[in-house]
């Protein structure tokens, strides 16, 4: 199942009939719609699940699916989001190109790469290797998972985009796939507001901050349906790493800016004009869930950000 490209088909989707249609000779409608009413629930976790285009199933979850799962990942620890599928293999983090220093952004992705690599539990080795192509890239290599070779885009910056603070211009190098150009934006290290991904990450930071810290024992049962998409960002985190590992560590910089997206909307909506959430316990677990989440994605990155940035 996957995430469908237009939430309005809910949270979840698969082709499961067009599947079966292939191997059975069936209509593909009629056999989702089968499976549809089939479906066994007890936990009351299925808000609905309805039958899109030529057989396919869209699955929305209630509220409780999200809370559960956001409950079972704080209950993780520092270990939320950490997996143990690599068991220890080796694995290698290659910058493949002509002589010299690989570039700024070859670097950038390849630490990024072995960071998600260690965090998916693969023993991570990083070389240099001359083969005297004219472009740079990164693969991953000696692991039947995570094999994988991407090239990757140039750089390009003004002068004023190039002394932007570190921390800013790595951030943008791995915002975008591997293969895409970057551009430097010649105010990437300015004052730029809430707008700025990286500072809006750090100032979701700051709002959990002030809300106090989050209560020994989790309590996210009392939340309503209006943090349902904070739930759902930051549940996201093992995908994230997931493929970052793959040498895609922009979709982790992704999952950071949407995390912290989600939940300045869910802050506003619910701190009104005071600009003051109510820190119920309920609340304070939730932030700190979302912190555990932002810091985890930015150290795995190698992003520093401070709470008030």
């Amino acid at each position: 199942m996957l995430r469908p490209a237009d939430p309005a088909w809910g949270d979840l989707t698969t082709d499961v009939g067009l599947v079966l249609a292939r191997r059975t000779g069936r209509p593909a409608g009629g056999l989702a719609a089968a499976i549809a009413r089939r479906l066994d629930d007890p936990g009351g976790w299925l808000a609905s699940v309805e039958v899109g285009g030529p057989g396919f199933l869209n699955v929305r979850f209630t509220g409780a699916f999200w809370r559960a799962l956001f409950a079972e990942a704080l209950a993780a620890g520092p270990a939320w989001g950490r997996q143990a599928v690599g068991g220890g293999r080796a694995a290698r983090v290659l910058c493949l190109g002509g002589a010299g220093e690989p570039p700024a952004r070859v670097l950038a992705i390849a630490e990024a790469t072995a960071h998600a690599l260690a965090a998916c539990g693969y023993a991570v080795a990083r070389a240099t290797r001359s083969d005297g192509a004219r472009a740079w890239r990164v693969a991953v290599r000696d692991t039947e998972a995570h094999d994988a070779i991407v090239a990757v885009g140039a750089v390009h910056a003004t002068p004023a985009g190039e002394h932007a603070p570190a921390d800013a211009v790595r951030f943008a190098l791995l915002r975008r796939p591997p293969a895409q150009p970057v551009d430097l934006d010649p105010g990437l290290g300015a004052p730029q507001g809430i707008e700025s991904p990286l500072v809006s990450i750090g100032y979701a930071l700051e709002r959990i901050r002030r809300l106090g810290p989050p209560p020994a024992v989790a309590d996210v049962d009392a939340l309503d349906d209006a943090a349902g998409p904070v739930l759902r960002a930051a549940v996201e985190l093992p995908d994230a790493i997931d493929a970052a590992a793959r040498v895609a560590p922009h979709v982790l910089a992704g999952f950071a800016v949407e995390l912290a997206a989600a939940f300045h909307r869910y802050y506003n909506r619910a701190a009104a004009v005071t600009d003051d959430l109510e820190p119920t316990p309920a609340r304070r677990a939730l932030a700190g869930g979302v912190a555990r989440a932002l810091r985890t994605a930015l150290a795995l990155l190698g992003v520093g950000v401070s709470a008030g940035s």
